[in-house]
């Protein structure tokens, strides 16, 4: 029995090419291979190395990126008229921290659940798995807290110096103006919403897959021009901002690489968001 994989479809023995996408069919199961069963003095050292995920776990390539990522812009250009829409007639309700709340979980679940299904993950485990939720944070957590002081840093001065104009948030403008506990629901989307669920897609998944058809360099290219279109506004404000979302965009692909771990990059998103409340 041979597999495509890339759609998952099996074949008899005698195939050699997917009749869907022409991609060539492997083994089902995989045949072991001299790698994949090292000479037991070079076992020990194999042992220590991190686990790869090999076909058939997530073997993503660009084009599925692109497509996830044809999805979302999609998703987007429909959405703009049903907010633009609902948050006219329902002015109050659509900008108070519930509001925004709910907003920011409609808005992120589409995100999350489109590179889910361009991932072929079927449940909650194997997406925490392929996305790298389910390793624990390393030292890069660390290196990436420290650069984010430094880029959040060198900005604050620049603006401080009125080098450039700065950018509006409306979550974080309301958490000042607003009094009582319900003003911490306007940080629930910055500070929880999109380091965990932005991370998932940017690098847990795109990243990932464009990486596997890419160079480094090619693909943290793709990712800084996803952020800058994904984060128009503040590149189209400010020129310093649309600076420290690109620094940042590659420090993160950055950590990405180095760590298997997902946790790498949300927690310096956690903290570059938290920091806006200081610069």
């Amino acid at each position: 029995m041979k597999k495509c994989p890339y759609c998952g479809t099996e074949y008899p023995d005698e195939a050699t090419v997917c009749a869907i996408d022409r991609e060539t069919l492997l083994e089902h199961p995989p045949k072991p291979t001299v790698e994949e069963a090292p000479a037991p003095a070079s076992a020990a050292k194999a042992a220590t190395k991190s686990p790869v995920l090999l076909w058939p776990d997530y073997q993503w390539r660009a084009k599925d990126a692109w497509k996830c990522i044809g999805i979302i812009t999609c998703l987007a250009i429909i959405y703009a008229p049903i907010g633009q829409a609902v948050s006219r007639t329902f002015h109050a309700a659509y900008y108070s921290p519930i509001g925004v709340v709910v907003f920011g979980v409609f808005f992120f679940a589409a995100w999350v659940i489109t590179a889910c299904y361009f991932a072929r993950t079927e449940t909650f485990d194997t997406c925490l798995r392929a996305f790298g939720f389910d390793q624990k944070p390393t030292n890069y957590a660390w290196f990436g807290i420290t650069m984010i002081l430094l880029i959040r840093g060198s900005t604050h001065l620049m603006y401080t110096h009125h080098l450039g104009p700065g950018t509006y948030n409306y979550e974080y403008t309301e958490f000042r103006k607003t009094i009582g506990p319900e003003r911490w629901l306007f940080l629930f989307s910055p500070l929880i919403l999109a380091p965990l669920l932005e991370e998932a897609v940017n690098r847990g998944f795109l990243y990932k897959a464009f990486r596997n058809s890419y160079s480094m360099p090619v693909s943290v290219i793709v990712m800084v021009a996803w952020t800058c279109w994904t984060h128009w506004g503040y590149y189209y404000e400010s020129w310093i901002a649309a600076l420290q979302l690109s620094a940042w965009t590659v420090l993160q692909c950055y950590l990405r690489e180095k760590s298997p771990s997902l946790w790498d990059c949300v927690i310096p998103h956690c903290a570059s968001n938290a920091l806006i409340l200081i610069f």
